[in-house]
């Protein structure tokens, strides 16, 4: 496995090298066919800090949407001026074309893929071992999307970073003169910057290089300079990680990290009790493994409903993730008791890479990416090489290796054929989670983008009855609707999609145009029902029947006014109080919702409906008491009906956020039992159901 007596000369090394950077640009040749996709649009072609001249600066002093952070304030906080400074270098250079920036990133890919042959070389690794690493990494398919998507970039920067400064550091540790030493420290030094300000995962580059200067001692204690060397010699680092954090500090307005605020659509761990997390973690671990070693399946987005939480340690991706990790512990154990250190050693460089982004700490903005995979998968092609070197050291291990590399490069091919366009790549998408919630979406919104409205509406409205507060969907779906001349319709979905992220400015936009359509055309009508009210002011059902019209055209403005002006007259009323509610909830005025409803069940204690609305904003809000307060609703509400389906369902959520699944998948299927067969409710029943990872065919 290790070698220290490597017949390969210099000559045969850089011949590696130059072998697997090949190997690594073949892999891509397609790409250089393909156009911006995904995050590649909205993050480097349409991206003002990218075009605009003059912007230099501005990369590394805000972040990614800094735009847009007045309005959302819970944006996703990415700081990563590298990967940006990067894209406005090859488009100044270059042109605003796609290909330039296709070849950089794939210029990259080889970069680090050679680098990886260098670093096992440094590490004293066979000329075996790095000829199968180097080989590994270069062709794993699970790679296409960093290199596909213009921002992968990210992921590539901070790599290479991370590679660069642990081969620059054991430079520093065996310079013959000061001089060297000082050249060497400050190219180690701006290396860990370009780690860090490339992507978050960069930061592991903190706790590697300790790692890798205990490592490097250990393997060559005889010279003088590495036996006079300590580890208080890494202190010169600080002064990038602090540059580092200072700037990240400043570009996100005092905020060092960001607290997530992600919904089940883009992480299935939110809301998870702790137990249940854990597993969850586990099977994203035996998840990426999968990926890596049996590339059958590979897609740009991972999202409800096909990612299911896992509810046992029976669930295949568990006990592979188990299984995975026990074979490193345990390969690491007996190797080190056998005098080689290199297997906990990478064992403990791939646990610290995927650290940052495992959602063991804390839960980050997306779940499953296969994007977050490449900088761990450095020491993943180092450990799988070590298996196999002493297979591949035959012709017949030689000729199955060749074999598996052309298998591995012609996957590839295909995989980048499927990123031509977000057409192409989302239908491809679609393809493989016909049920994901973001593939619905982005499958459909693409559709409608390319004018095939009947194909993309359907998916969309698909992609809201799995999860109803996907407010991107919601708003596609209005905007699909507005389209297609159905404006009742989208007027509707828009304003959920307002409600739910209120002040948008491309949903604020729509609204108005649309609310203002409708209102020319059925001006008349609201006329007639603001008239009827005035004439008789005492008729509660007049002034309901004006309200529920007001808020079907969007004219919340007059609305507001409206409620005030007869607030009084009506006040006593539960109905009215009902009406005031439901208008705070399209406001996002939840906790004002909250009020007008206790106040209409205080007046009327037998409305079901309303004690189960009143039950789901408590569940949405969950403060102080809000949970406990939610389920004696539900109790009295199943003491009024039995059998009414929302009780269940209400029940069902509160017990699986509490744990309690087998409850839950109990009340789950009573309630998708008495809908009827094909309805849209029972449709939206049965993907909740399952997002939980509940089985409801039987």
């Amino acid at each position: 496995m290790v070698s220290h007596h490597d017949k390969a000369g210099p000559s045969h090394w850089l011949l590696l090298q130059l072998v697997v950077a090949g190997a690594a640009i073949a892999c891509y040749g397609n790409t250089l066919l393909n156009d911006f996709c995904d995050d590649g649009i909205p993050i480097v072609a349409n991206n003002e800090l990218v075009q605009a001249p003059g912007r230099w600066l501005d990369c590394w002093t805000t972040d990614h949407w800094y735009i847009s952070k007045d309005i959302t304030p819970n944006r996703d906080l990415l700081y990563r001026p590298a990967a940006l400074t990067s894209y406005r270098i090859v488009r100044s250079l270059f042109g605003p074309t796609a290909l330039p920036q296709l070849a950089t990133n794939i210029l990259l890919h080889a970069i680090i893929a050679a680098g990886l042959c260098r670093l096992a070389r440094r590490l004293d690794f066979s000329f075996w071992l790095a000829v199968a690493a180097g080989l590994l990494f270069a062709v794993l398919p699970v790679h296409s999307e960093v290199i596909n998507n213009v921002v992968g970039r990210a992921d590539l920067l901070a790599t290479l970073g991370v590679v660069c400064s642990l081969l620059a550091y054991r430079r520093v540790l065996h310079s013959e003169s000061l001089a060297d030493m000082v050249n060497w420290s400050i190219l180690t030094g701006a290396a860990c910057f370009l780690a860090m300000s490339a992507k978050e995962s960069g930061v592991s580059i903190i706790a590697l290089l300790p790692i890798f200067h205990i490592y490097y001692c250990r393997i060559d204690p005889h010279r003088p300079t590495v036996q006079r060397l300590h580890a208080i010699r890494l202190a010169y680092l600080i002064v990038p990680v602090l540059a580092y954090f200072a700037l990240r500090y400043y570009a996100l307005d005092g905020q060092l990290f960001q607290k997530p605020a992600p919904t089940k659509t883009i992480n299935f761990l939110v809301d998870a009790p702790s137990w249940q997390m854990a597993l969850g973690v586990v099977q994203l671990w035996g998840m990426y493994w999968s990926k890596t070693l049996w590339p059958q399946t590979l897609c740009v987005y991972y999202s409800i409903n096909e990612l299911r939480l896992a509810t046992n340690l029976y669930s295949p991706s568990v006990l592979w993730g188990m299984f995975c990790f026990v074979s490193l512990l345990i390969g690491s154990i007996i190797a080190w008791r056998r005098g080689c250190r290199a297997v906990a050693l990478i064992s403990l460089c791939l646990l610290i890479a995927y650290l940052p982004t495992s959602n063991l700490l804390v839960l980050i903005q997306i779940s499953f990416a296969e994007r977050i995979w490449y900088l761990p998968s450095l020491w993943a092609c180092l450990l799988l090489a070590m298996a196999i070197e002493p297979i591949i050291r035959s012709r017949i291990g030689i000729s199955i290796g060749c074999a598996i590399l052309v298998a591995m490069l012609g996957r590839t091919w295909i995989r980048n054929s499927e990123w031509q366009n977000n057409l192409s790549l989302y239908l491809a998408a679609y393809r493989s989670h016909p049920d994901g919630v973001v593939d619905l979406k982005k499958c459909g919104q693409s559709l409608v983008d390319n004018g095939q409205l009947a194909k993309g509406i359907p998916l969309l409205q698909r992609a809201i009855e799995i999860d109803l507060g996907f407010t991107d969907a919601q708003r596609s779906l209005g905007q699909a609707f507005a389209m297609a001349k159905q404006y009742q319709a989208a007027l509707h979905h828009l304003q959920i999609a307002n409600m739910q992220v209120p002040g948008d400015p491309e949903t604020v936009r729509d609204l108005n145009k649309i609310s203002g359509l409708m209102l020319e055309s059925q001006s008349q009508v609201l006329e007639s029902l603001r008239r009827n009210a005035d004439e008789n002011p005492d008729n509660l059902n007049a002034e309901l029947r004006l309200v529920k019209k007001l808020r079907e055209l969007n004219q919340f403005d007059k609305l507001i006014e409206r409620l005030n002006l007869k607030e009084m007259a009506f006040s006593q009323h539960a109905q009215w109080q009902h009406e005031y509610a439901v208008t705070h909830v399209y406001l996002d005025q939840r906790d004002q919702a909250i009020d007008r409803y206790l106040k209409a069940i205080s007046l009327d204690n037998t409305n079901v409906q309303r004690m189960i609305e009143l039950a789901m904003l408590l569940l949405e809000r969950r403060e102080h008491d809000d949970l406990e307060q939610a389920w004696q609703l539900t109790i009295k509400a199943k003491a009024i009906d039995p059998q009414a389906a929302q009780i269940l369902v209400c029940q069902a959520e509160l017990l699986a956020l509490q744990g309690e699944f087998s409850q839950a998948h109990q009340l789950y299927l009573e309630a998708i039992r008495a809908m009827p067969e094909g309805s849209a409710i029972r449709r939206i029943y049965e993907q909740r159901a399952k997002a939980l990872g509940m089985e409801v065919n039987r």
